[in-house]
């Protein structure tokens, strides 16, 4: 279960992009962190990276494939120019598998697992009950005492929600899954490695020093 996490680890690439500048910090765009907290989220790659992406979804949604793929295939062609972040999306009181699945992957976080975790939840979105959740966690080497813990008193439940929230008031409303935003231009619902590399060309071109290879 390394392929997601061997090449997001090389793209450091996912679903809100925003151009954090060159290596001159003059000429950086950094995210409003009033409105979108970084810090203690699931992050690849290097903190220096050129373009940071961020992720917004749910392991409900319809699309998780295409993101697995979509993203594996940046990887390989854009290899350490991005840093990727994952953020909780379009979660609610009709959801309640998806946000299950969110308190499992913090927990997988806190063990250091959570792209381990996640690259099993884009692939089974249909398959997210307690049963199939303690499979994937034992899968991908977790500690299961403490993770029972977590999922009994709903450790993570609340800081899930917030997010939630957080990631919908950053979006303005925005409840469509995935959204991926790239140098402030936002995509959502269905993505293909063929938009994702549109879309990173551009955002690359303003960037200085980055060189990326014209898509055919």
């Amino acid at each position: 279960m390394k392929k997601l996490t061997l090449a997001l680890t090389a793209i450091t690439a996912l679903a809100l992009v925003l151009v954090l500048g060159t290596t001159d910090a003059a000429a950086r765009k950094p995210i409003q962190r009033s409105s979108l907290n970084l810090a203690t989220s699931p992050a690849l790659g290097s903190e220096e990276a050129l373009v940071t992406i961020i992720l917004f979804y749910n392991f409900r949604c319809s699309y998780g494939n295409y993101v697995f793929d979509a993203f594996q295939s940046i990887g390989r062609e854009f290899p350490g120019t991005f840093r990727l972040y994952f953020k909780h999306h379009a979660i609610n009181r009709y959801n309640s598998k998806a946000l299950v699945a969110a308190q499992a992957a913090m927990a997988a976080h806190a063990q250091g697992k959570f792209w381990d975790l996640a690259e099993i939840l884009f692939r089974n979105r249909y398959k997210l009950s307690t049963k199939h959740l303690e499979t994937y966690i034992q899968e991908v080497g977790m500690k299961v005492k403490p993770y029972k813990k977590a999922m009994s008193r709903a450790i993570y439940k609340s800081r899930v929600q917030r997010e939630v929230a957080q990631s919908k008031k950053f979006l303005r409303g925005t409840t469509s899954c995935p959204v991926v935003w790239i140098n402030g231009k936002r995509m959502s619902g269905y993505v293909s490695a063929w938009r994702l590399k549109r879309m990173l060309r551009t955002a690359a071109r303003e960037v200085r020093g980055i060189r990326i290879r014209p898509l055919l």
